[in-house]
């Protein structure tokens, strides 16, 4: 990545696993404490929001160490380990752009691929008018974001991520061409990092969305993009699947992922992943880092299959229900933190949400989830799996281990977008 991205940790990954989104405050020198070093070496394999522009052009960046030293640190307390390696203060932030409703009738509809195979030529013809470039503002001047969305409808529905708008209350638009629009929000999805936007627009060119669960391991694909800076937009790369079904962790989630080797970039985020017939087969969103290795060729996107029903919901609605949660940011604890502490497996609590019944129950960061409804749960999609049967207003049983206690707490299931 270039050493002018500066990213800010996500706390839902092993410590060689993190997610990672580019943020505007700064940070001194002399606030990083120093502990003692563990001989643990780790390959410091990072996963990388797509959003953004190098710092000299469009915003201040907050930067994370990239040393090649990669050896392990761990304080005294495992508590604190975990509040200065996974800080919470990094969530996703609200998107604040005005919002409104849409009253057409357009949605996100998927097509087969038995449609004419295109040379690459024609997939960037038939799609470069249908990708623009998005810039979104945070309050008060404090810079902002770029990044990419696609055309769903004539009437000016565009989808980018949602991360490419987190904290920002004002966006416009660059279509092909150059026209410039300004933005307003539909609805918005951190779960899924998708969001839908409208400018006040007609006679659009809409791309066509392909069935991406058509796709198999080694298809040729290509990627529209804006990235790094404005003179690179609509840069055109290609490459094939690389593999699918590729299951991660963001914002304390799990996501399933199409994975390639297309060249992807800061900036790219939101834009098309195309298959041959030039349909929309996946989202661009992030791709695979590295702060000690040379990783190259480790791009993600979001299939269409998997968040189709969403980006409609929000296109109806502004919004997504139906998800219960429990109202807490949880990650797995790390194999070598556990043994180097005494730690029992499972999830480990990194925040509580307030007006939450998790709250309310008196969970708190710090405390370990180890069983839920009597079963085990080591990795959060254990705990996701034990949800998917339950409802909003449900409620679930956690046994929980707080400083060598065992407690269990009966827990009601909120609705997820009450504070996402």
């Amino acid at each position: 990545m270039n050493e002018h991205e500066w990213y800010s940790a996500k706390p839902d990954l092993q410590p060689a696993d993190d997610w990672y989104k580019p943020r505007t405050e700064t940070i001194s020198a002399a606030s990083k404490k120093k502990h003692r070093r563990v001989k643990i070496l780790s390959l410091c394999l990072v996963f990388a929001i797509l959003a953004g522009l190098s710092a000299a052009v469009f915003m201040n960046h907050r930067a994370k160490d990239t040393s090649a030293d990669t050896e392990q640190s761990f304080p005294s307390d495992y508590k604190e380990y975990f509040r200065e390696t996974y800080p919470t203060s990094e969530e996703a932030s609200p998107v604040l752009i005005q919002k409104t409703a849409y009253t057409g009738s357009a949605q996100m509809n998927l097509v087969g691929g038995d449609s004419e195979v295109l040379t690459l030529q024609e997939v960037y013809q038939q799609n470069i008018n249908s990708v623009a470039a998005v810039y979104s503002f945070l309050p008060s001047g404090a810079g902002g974001f770029m990044g990419t969305a696609i055309v769903i409808s004539e009437d000016g529905l565009l989808i980018t991520n949602a991360h490419v708008l987190e904290g920002c209350n004002s966006c416009y638009v660059i279509l092909n061409g150059n026209s410039k629009y300004e933005a307003q929000l539909i609805g918005s999805d951190s779960t899924n990092d998708i969001a839908i936007l409208k400018i006040p627009a007609t006679d659009l060119d809409p791309a066509t969305f392909g069935d991406s669960s058509e796709l198999q391991v080694g298809d040729a694909v290509a990627a529209i993009g804006n990235p790094l800076e404005r003179n690179l937009s609509g840069t055109f790369t290609n490459g094939i699947v690389s593999a699918i079904d590729r299951t991660v962790q963001y914002n304390g989630h799990t996501l399933t992922m199409i994975q390639t080797n297309a060249a992807i970039n800061n900036g790219n985020s939101g834009g098309p992943l195309l298959d041959m017939h030039g349909h929309v087969v996946g989202i661009v969103n992030m791709k695979r880092v590295s702060t000690s290795t040379s990783v190259e060729g480790i791009g993600f996107a979001l299939p269409t299959a998997a968040i189709v029903d969403y980006v409609n919901e929000l296109i109806r609605t502004g919004t997504i229900s139906g998800r219960p949660s429990i109202g807490i940011l949880v990650m797995a604890v790390p194999d070598e933190v556990r043994a180097y502490y005494e730690l029992p497996a499972g999830l480990y609590i990194l925040q509580v949400y307030e007006k939450t019944d998790a709250k309310a129950q008196g969970l708190e960061a710090g405390d370990i989830i180890t069983k839920a409804n009597g079963a085990d749960v080591r990795t959060t999609e254990d705990l996701a799996n034990i949800k998917a049967d339950l409802e909003t207003g449900d409620t679930i049983a956690l046994t929980l281990w707080r400083d060598g206690a065992v407690r269990t707490r009966e827990i009601r299931l909120i609705e997820l977008s009450d504070y996402t």
